[in-house]
């Protein structure tokens, strides 16, 4: 399929596309670890031992794309305002990471 829109107004992808959309979002996950990965080697052992450290990280990279990331037991929301509504709710919320938890 070539790019463009279709008769209902959908836009539609290459093959091509999605391949590069795909390549980007690779990229931009393997930087946000590597990130992480960095910072970690950079605290000196004796601090990393006898102190916890504990982050999170939100990335927006156009309106429609969000990444998020988080290390230890921190927190982070994503939330959406209803102007009309004048209200706040949670679209996303972060899982703690303990190490009595399974899956540490």
């Amino acid at each position: 399929r070539g790019r463009g829109r279709g008769k209902d107004g959908i836009h539609i992808m290459d093959n091509e596309t999605e391949k590069n959309k795909k390549d980007t979002e690779n990229k931009i996950t393997q930087a946000i670890i590597q990130s992480f990965h960095t910072v970690d080697e950079a605290i000196p052992h004796k601090i990393a031992i006898e102190a916890g450290c504990t982050t999170s990280s939100i990335l927006q990279v156009d309106h429609n794309t969000i990444y998020t990331a988080n290390v230890g037991d921190s927190t982070s929301f994503i939330m959406a305002y209803n102007k009309s509504a004048r209200n706040v709710h949670i679209v996303y919320e972060t899982k703690k990471h303990k190490p009595h938890m399974k899956v540490e």
